[in-house]
Order: structure tokens, then sequence, then C-alpha cells
């Protein structure tokens, strides 16, 4: 019987022992535990300022992008008013402009076919002396001139 209670008393032993490391592993597993809490709470913690900081950077930038909008809008509008008070201006001015000059060019036109008639009678009055320079020679005057005068 003692070989039993020697085998009792070192089953008890290693059981004693294996429930002391378990109990040590079990602290320590809860300490990992508790630090796996803390770290979710940081986490936690870490991506609400990361969520705050961009909602605050959406809205920033939603009212930057309305701002731009609005003012390229209104750009538009002003040009188009431009374009309107120009298109109205040339509407009532070019009508004027293009009876101006098609009188100007009529104008021009009768000018010039005065003067083409004008340097025609010119031509046939210069023929005329020409050629009755021509006949005052061939009639017997030795000017010494051989060719027309013109």
């Amino acid at each position: 019987m003692a070989g039993t209670a020697t085998k009792v008393t070192r089953t008890q032993e290693a059981q004693q022992k294996a429930a002391e490391a378990a109990a040590t592993q079990l602290v320590s597993l809860e300490q990992m535990s508790k630090q796996h809490d803390d770290l979710l709470g940081r986490y936690d913690d870490a991506l609400g300022h990361a969520r705050e900081l961009f909602t605050q950077l959406d809205d920033r930038l939603g009212g930057t992008l309305d701002l731009i909008i609005d003012r390229v809008q209104q750009y538009n509008a002003g040009v188009e008013q431009n374009f309107r008070v120009i298109m109205e201006q040339v509407n009532g001015t070019m009508p004027a402009m293009g009876n101006l000059l098609h009188t100007a060019t009529e104008e021009l036109k009768e000018q010039i076919e005065e003067l083409s008639d004008t340097l025609q009678e010119l031509r046939t009055v210069v023929r005329k002396r020409g050629s009755d320079g021509d006949n005052a020679e061939e009639s017997g005057s030795s000017s010494g001139s051989t060719g027309p005068r013109r």
C-alpha cells in the first residue's frame, strides 16, 4: 500500500502542478484579454476620432464645392448676359453698317465707271491729237521727227 500511496501522491502532485499551470495560464489569458480589450478600446477611439475628422473634412469639402459651383454658375450667367448685350448691339448696328457699306460700294462703282469713261475720252483725245500730228508731218512739215507723237 505504500507504493499505492506514493502513486496517489505523485498523481496528486502532478494534478496540483497541472492545476497551478492552468491557473497561471488562465491569469495570463485574462491579462492578454484585458490588453486586447484596451487595444480594441484605443482602436475604437482612434477610429471614432478619424470618423469625426473625415466628417468635418467632408462637410468642409462639400461647402467648398458648393461655393465653387455657385461661383461658376454666376460666372456663366455673367458671360451669357454679356453675350446677349453684345449680340443686341451687333444686331442693331450690323444692318446699318451693311447698308452703309453697300451704299459706299455703289458710289465707288459709279466713280470708277466715271473714271473709266473719262480715261476712255482722254484716250480718244490723245489718239486724235496724235493722228492730227501725223497728218501735219506727212503734209510737208520737216521737223525731223519720224514717229507719231503721243
